[in-house]
């Protein structure tokens, strides 16, 4: 490592720049290195079998795990092979030309290896879509409604990266980069029929700017619902914007997931946020966005 290289880990540690992305395409996924992931469990390069993957195999990234045990997750596609030292598929013939005395434990060390990558950074463990992200002629629509100030239908697609260079991000805080991947919620059976549900929402600050601010929000269904809330926002963070996104989470959080819903705002922020801002807002890693304190339950 020369000196050049040293300097630009020494400043991306200093400024705490970290490889932080919501999601990544299962290609991208399949790039990043096989040895030291960043999120895997670690297990030491020690062993005649790791040995023999890493310098007989020219195992590299995941791609290359993924292509060595696949005789062992598609056992239907490789019908001659034998989970044995001897045996003579193609597959192990190929690893027998490069100097592997045991292809069968070759695979299984690069299975293992691959399982031990966690569902978000696993490129075989990937969700297909499902179906529910806007289309493009649903999003001209929406262009037109934000125009003529009519309702805008939320696109619940989770930004995804396609290139390593869009993953990385400084400034980070490690502890709010979740390591689960994700995912819309999906119901487990027949997805209830349901009517879909309106709610208002509404918040307002005292001393909005000041040091002593604090502000209060509210949820509203209908005339004597028992669903009907009203809050105080804990935390430092105090703020016209932050009361009015407090009260559309709680809303959220009462109804089904499976429902649909329609949530009345007059918050140009919250619209603005979830319609517009969303992506560039998750890019930036929420740097100076305002956001309610996430860590507890609010009092409601």
């Amino acid at each position: 490592m020369n000196d050049d290289i040293r300097c630009m880990l020494k400043i991306a540690c200093k400024y705490k720049v970290n490889l932080v992305a919501i999601r990544m395409t299962p290609h991208l996924l399949a790039q990043l290195p096989a040895w030291y992931h960043l999120s895997a469990e670690q297990k030491p390069i020690a062993g005649a079998t790791a040995k023999c993957l890493l310098e007989k195999h020219n195992i590299s990234k995941v791609a290359d795990l993924i292509k060595t045990s696949g005789r062992l997750r598609h056992p239907t596609q490789y019908p001659t092979y034998r989970k044995n030292q001897n045996c003579a598929c193609q597959e192990c013939s190929d690893n027998r030309t490069l100097g592997c005395k045991n292809p069968h434990k070759c695979a299984k060390e690069a299975l293992t290896r691959l399982n031990l990558i966690p569902p978000k950074h696993n490129p075989m463990k990937q969700e297909p879509p499902d179906g529910m992200s806007l289309t493009r002629s649903r999003k001209q629509r929406n262009e037109r409604a934000k125009q003529m100030n009519r309702e805008i239908t939320f696109d619940p697609s989770i930004t995804c990266k396609e290139t390593l260079a869009e993953c990385f991000q400084i400034f980070t805080k490690l502890e709010r980069n979740s390591t689960h991947m994700a995912q819309r919620y999906k119901h487990q059976g027949p997805t209830p029929r349901c009517r879909e549900i309106t709610v208002y929402t509404d918040g307002a600050c005292m001393d909005n700017r000041k040091k002593n601010a604090h502000c209060r929000s509210g949820v509203w269904f209908a005339q004597d619902d028992p669903r009907n809330q009203a809050l105080q926002v804990p935390g430092e963070a105090q703020s016209n914007q932050i009361s009015e996104i407090a009260a559309v989470i709680t809303a959220l959080e009462i109804i089904p997931p499976y429902q649909p819903v329609r949530i009345l705002t007059d918050s140009k922020y919250v619209l603005e946020g979830l319609t517009t801002h969303l992506e560039s807002w998750e890019n930036d890693g929420w740097i100076n966005k305002k956001m309610p304190d996430s860590s507890r339950k609010w009092p409601i």
